[in-house]
């Protein structure tokens, strides 16, 4: 449930009982109607209506879909309040004062104690997402109603193995595996990534993000065919034997362009209502009846102008954030742990993102990862363990080129005083925790893969 919709609708009732105008009152009562209503379809006391009304909320789905709608309402109601304070007159401070309250009470609540609520988490109450994957193959055939949301170009083999009765990752046939091959990450970002490509055959690249025509990727400066692979659609390309810089990138197409075309013409058609809003001036006088003309006239539309630029910078991807990546290079035989992502200094109490990239070379295996913090002494101070692939990517669905991602945070101690600490890496297999792996190009089991500079 976005929380901006609750001082919104706390405001809206405190000034609505103030309004003079009828049909303003109505278009507000509307308004305000529809955003308590759609905020409350994504509360989990609606349970009973997505029950009674299960054909109809079949098609529309999850409840967070509910969000498009009632951010369209709440933006409709904060229209509307603000278009109240301009007709209010000196009713405008009456209405001023329980609005400043409510809504300093709610940022101060906010900001001291995070108004947090109770959810429900998903991995306890839902089943391992193969099982339900495979549910929903079950029914595939007789119940189509969750085809639209999938690409083409995975429907097909989805349905297909539903009827043959294969688990999702025996849709297609494994390739086989590929021997020393490595590819290091060097640089990224959520719209770039570069990988330095070592082989010595021809095999096929798979990257961690479904196949959408935005992605293009390089090969040694030269573009070369994305192609979508396996049956959830992963963005692929074929690499020849040899070493070669490989970049995929997220490009605007021109569905893009035409979409931030249309936005960037309606933010300006309504800095020019701005400007020859001649009215303006009126909701800027004073009680002692000076006005503030001028910046009653200059201000909204610099404003919107400034809020729409910085908006159209936002969409141009020029804001994203990149970061290096430190080689790593461990062969463990059917996976390869290839890099670490650095991350700027902590402080104590902090957490540590440390992001590992892996590449799978054979059929998956039920290995587990783990990444400890350990002093001078080497004794150990936090770790997180989890699956080379994270939780979303179990061993299963690992083919052969796959890039994998994996997320351990590690906590820093409260009580850690100021110093650089080394982190380790390493995989084990699960019933063997005290035993963990040494890779085959390797002698150490436990691999430095850098530090945390935690500071003062």
């Amino acid at each position: 449930l976005p929380l901006y919709i609750v001082p919104t609708v706390l405001v809206s009732i405190a000034v609505v009982w103030t309004m003079r105008t009828r049909k303003l009152r109505l278009f507000t009562l509307v308004a305000l109607l529809l955003t308590v209503g759609l905020s409350w379809i994504m509360t989990k006391t609606s349970t009973w209506l997505w029950f009674t009304a299960e054909l109809f909320m079949d098609q529309v789905q999850f409840p967070w879909r509910w969000q498009i709608f009632a951010a369209l309402s709440s933006a409709l109601l904060m229209g509307a309040v603000l278009e109240v304070f301009r007709l209010a007159g000196r009713t405008r401070v009456t209405i001023l004062v329980p609005t400043g309250l409510i809504i300093s009470v709610y940022l101060i609540g906010y900001a001291a104690v995070g108004l947090e609520y109770e959810t429900t988490e998903d991995d306890a109450e839902l089943p391992h997402w193969s099982e339900s994957i495979e549910d929903w193959l079950r029914q595939a055939p007789i119940s189509p109603w969750g085809q639209h949301l999938l690409p083409i170009w995975t429907v097909g083999p989805m349905v297909e193995a539903a009827e043959a009765g294969r688990k999702p990752w025996e849709q297609l046939p494994n390739p086989d595996p590929i021997d020393e091959t490595a590819v290091t990450p060097t640089r990224g970002s959520l719209l770039r990534q570069q990988y330095l490509v070592t082989t010595d055959q021809t095999f096929r690249l798979l990257f961690h993000q479904f196949y959408f025509p935005s992605w293009r990727v390089t090969v040694d400066g030269s573009q070369v065919d994305v192609e979508p692979a396996t049956g959830l659609g992963l963005a692929s390309v074929t690499i020849p034997p040899g070493t070669h810089n490989v970049e995929i990138v997220w490009k605007t197409t021109a569905a893009v362009w035409l979409g931030m075309t249309v936005t960037a013409a309606g933010w300006i058609v309504v800095f020019i209502l701005l400007c020859l809003k001649k009215n303006l001036v009126e909701f800027f006088r004073k009680e002692n009846g000076v006005r503030l003309e001028a910046l009653g006239r200059i201000w909204p539309p610099v404003v919107w102008l400034t809020v729409g630029v910085f908006m159209m910078l936002a969409a141009s991807g020029a804001t994203a954030r990149t970061w290096d990546v430190s080689t790593i290079g461990a062969d463990y035989g059917s996976v390869r742990l290839e890099g670490v992502r650095s991350f700027p200094p902590l402080r104590a109490g902090e957490v540590a993102p440390v992001h590992l990239t892996w590449l799978a070379k054979g059929p998956g295996e039920p290995v587990s990862a783990f990444v400890h913090l350990v002093d001078e002494s080497g004794n150990g101070l936090s770790q997180h363990d989890g699956p080379p692939g994270g939780t979303h990517t179990p061993y299963q669905s690992w083919i052969p080129g796959l890039i994998l991602y994996s997320t351990h945070n590690i906590v820093i101690p409260d009580t850690l005083p100021p110093g650089r600490y080394r982190l380790f890496a390493g995989l084990y297999y699960p019933e063997q925790a005290n035993d963990p792996l040494v890779p085959v190009n390797g002698s150490n089991p436990r691999l430095e893969i850098g530090s945390v500079e935690v500071l003062p």
